[in-house]
C-alpha cells in the first residue's frame, strides 16, 4: 500500500492488474486508462474496449486516448488476424485507416452475422478516401442487402462523376425495390 501511494505521488503508472480493475467504473476508468497507456502493453486493448462499450453516460475520451497510445489502429490487425475478429473490427471502426479496407471488406462475407454487422459499421466509419471509393463500388453487387444499403447511403451524395455514374448504372441490377428507388434519386 505504501508503494502504491508513493508511486502515485511520483507519477508512476499503477500495476497492470490494478489499472484494469479501475476500468470497471466510470469514476476510476480514466486513472486506469492513463496507467495502461503509459505501461504501453497492447494486451490492455481488450479491457479498454470493454470499458468503452459499456452503455454508460460518462466521458470516454481518456479510454480513446489510451487506446491511441497503445496503437489501436495497427493493433486492430493483430487482434483480427489472431482470431479476435470482432474486437479488431471494433477498433477499425474507432480508428479508421485505408489499411483496414481489405479486412473490413473480407468480413462482409463472414459466416457470423455479428462479424458482418461489425464490418458494415467499420466500413461506414472509414475515411472517404479515393481507395475507400474504389473499395465501395464493387460492393453495389454484394449479395447482402444490408451491405448494399450502406454502400448506397455512403456513396449517394458523393460528387465524383464516376461514383454517380456507377450508382445510376446500377438501378436496373438492384434487386431490392426500396434500394432501387434510392438509386433512382441519384442525378
Amino acid at each position: 500500500m505504501i508503494w502504491l501511494v508513493s508511486a502515485a505521488l511520483a507519477g508512476l503508472p499503477m500495476p497492470y492488474e490494478e489499472a484494469v480493475q479501475r476500468l470497471g467504473s466510470p469514476l476510476t476508468w480514466c486513472d486506469g486508462a492513463d496507467s495502461l497507456g503509459v505501461l504501453g502493453d497492447p494486451k490492455a486493448l481488450p479491457p479498454l474496449m470493454e470499458a468503452y462499450r459499456k452503455p454508460v453516460e460518462a466521458s470516454k475520451l481518456c479510454l480513446l486516448d489510451a487506446m491511441q497510445m497503445l496503437q489501436a489502429e495497427t493493433q486492430s490487425h493483430t487482434l483480427y488476424d489472431g482470431g479476435e475478429r470482432l474486437l479488431g473490427l471494433h477498433f477499425m471502426t474507432l480508428f479508421p485507416s485505408d489499411a483496414h479496407l481489405p479486412l473490413v471488406v473480407s468480413s462482409l462475407n463472414a459466416a457470423e452475422e455479428s462479424e458482418r454487422v461489425a464490418a458494415i459499421q467499420a466500413l461506414g466509419s472509414q475515411k472517404q478516401t479515393p481507395l475507400w471509393i474504389v473499395s465501395m463500388l464493387p460492393l453495389l453487387d454484394h449479395p447482402d442487402r444490408a451491405v448494399r444499403s450502406e454502400v448506397i447511403d455512403r456513396l449517394m451524395f458523393r460528387r465524383e462523376v464516376e461514383v454517380r455514374e456507377a450508382l445510376r448504372s446500377h438501378v436496373d441490377a438492384e434487386p431490392d425495390p426500396s434500394l432501387k428507388v434510392r438509386l433512382s434519386l441519384v442525378h
